[in-house]
């Protein structure tokens, strides 16, 4: 009897504390009201179009590219390919995806386009990145360095095992080729 007493004072001492939290919890004021609620009648500051983004050469490879993901609405697409790996021809999935970050139509800079050559076992084995407009590679005046990279998979052995790992190239006419070959075939469809 006096375990079940005990037991009863617990579960109701738990239930008293539970419902105090509960009504703390509903009661208390939801603290300092943000500047912006506080001042009533004011409006919130227009968003800022900068006017300063680059523009994109006429007839741009990368421009047909963003312009033709922006009319279809897509931000990821998968397709299906075959490549040659060393000695064998092998089924890849080719992964592209569509980052657009701008804040104007004619605001090319500000995009970016990641397209992954993966093997049937999900692992990438080629990958490209290319931001803004121009071809893959492509330096803006002003800046010392591309955006772009252009990613290939080394295999070396070490020891009994071999190791993969994605290694950055330098972007060369291979590279540029390269790139195009991929958007023309798939985004494209020429």
């Amino acid at each position: 009897m006096k375990a079940e007493t005990k037991s009863m004072r617990f579960t109701e001492g738990f239930l008293v504390l539970a419902l105090v939290c509960l009504a703390v919890f509903l009661l208390w004021p939801a603290g300092p009201m943000p500047a912006a609620q506080a001042q009533e009648g004011t409006e919130p500051a227009p968003v800022v179009v900068p006017d300063d983004h680059p523009i994109a050469p006429e007839g741009d490879l990368t421009v047909k590219v963003y312009k033709a993901l922006d009319n279809a609405q897509k931000t990821h697409l998968t397709f299906k390919d075959r490549q040659k790996v060393g000695q064998h021809e092998v089924d890849v999935d080719v992964v592209v995806d569509y980052f657009n970050w701008c804040l104007s139509d004619d605001d090319f800079w500000n995009r970016q386009l990641s397209i992954e050559i993966r093997n049937k076992d999900g692992f990438v084995i080629e990958k490209i990145v290319k931001s803004g407009f121009g071809e893959l590679g492509f330096i803006l005046a002003g800046e010392t360095k591309t955006r772009d990279a252009y990613r290939l998979e080394q295999v070396r052995s070490s020891g009994d095992s071999l190791i993969a790992t994605l290694e950055d190239l330098e972007i060369k006419a291979a590279e540029k080729a390269r790139y195009r070959e991929l958007v023309e075939k798939f985004l494209l469809k020429k």
